[in-house]
């Protein structure tokens, strides 16, 4: 697992072209790669196994009717990568009892700030190290 010092590889899944250029840039102003974008549901699942990202950035209401929240429970099933929940249904309660569960994740409300955004990788890597 890469320390909060290290470079980190970030899968970012958003199905709007200009949303995903802008959490790209961030990303990248940051220190991190993006390993990958994608904005489909299967997509997020099939690209986080081959990729093994470090952290994943999810989209909640992707592309085709898909769930980033679905996406998330079936690649937590299979890996235990921190996932940031981006979406502009942060406050909504049904959303949030739906993440509830997840641990090692974070939500931010898009549009996403870049200050918390470096919060949020960073703090769960650091999570994550000390595991």
């Amino acid at each position: 697992m890469s320390t909060p010092a290290a470079r980190a590889s970030v899968l970012v899944v958003e199905d709007d072209a200009i949303i995903a250029w802008h959490l790209k840039s961030m990303v990248s102003r940051l220190g991190h790669d993006v390993c990958s974008t994608v904005g489909t549901e299967n997509g997020a699942v099939a690209t986080a196994m081959e990729q093994t990202p470090d952290v994943i950035l999810m989209d909640v209401r992707l592309a085709g009717g898909g769930d980033g929240v679905r996406a998330a429970r079936a690649i937590r099933a299979v890996r235990q990568v921190p996932i940031i929940f981006c979406t502009a249904h942060a406050d909504d309660p049904a959303f949030l009892d739906r993440v509830s569960a997840f641990e090692a994740s974070a939500v931010l409300g898009k549009p996403v700030r870049e200050d918390l955004l470096k919060d949020a990788i960073s703090g769960l890597l650091t999570a994550a190290d000390r595991e």
